[in-house]
């Protein structure tokens, strides 16, 4: 499927977000980044921001490329997930990805070294992961 000038291999959605990864794995997320919730009377509020990592607003309809600077405790090296082994590994941590899987309120993501990520949560207050 090409999106904007993008071949994209796989493509995900849940509620207006949209997640891909393209032929070279890598990640791009464009759409809604609002996490809803309902309150007491039915009614649907805003609860947070947070599907999209780095975006300040609640839309783009550009496709806004996907990797993660640090790690659980601020270093990839201490990630709960996994252990990066070698210098040659840690480019591919947190930047090439294997599958993404979006709901209403997460987003979980595994790169090509089987490392596990997630975010958003209006629950959490934040990321379990720095962006």
């Amino acid at each position: 499927m090409k999106v904007d000038g993008e071949n994209y291999v796989s493509v995900f959605a849940c509620n207006n977000t949209f997640y891909a990864i393209d032929e070279d794995n890598n990640m791009y997320a464009w759409g809604s980044n609002v996490i809803l919730g309902y309150q007491s009377d039915n009614t649907r509020t805003k609860l947070s921001t947070g599907l999209i990592p780095n975006l300040d607003a609640d839309f783009t309809n550009t496709p806004k490329q996907i990797f993660i600077t640090l790690g659980l405790r601020n270093t990839p090296e201490k990630r709960a997930c996994g252990k990066i082994s070698n210098e040659a590994n840690k480019k591919l941590a947190a930047n090439k990805w294997e599958s993404v899987s979006i709901g209403p309120t997460d987003v979980y993501a595994i790169d090509k070294l089987g490392l596990m990520y997630y975010w958003g949560d209006h629950e959490e207050k934040g990321n379990l992961f720095s962006f």
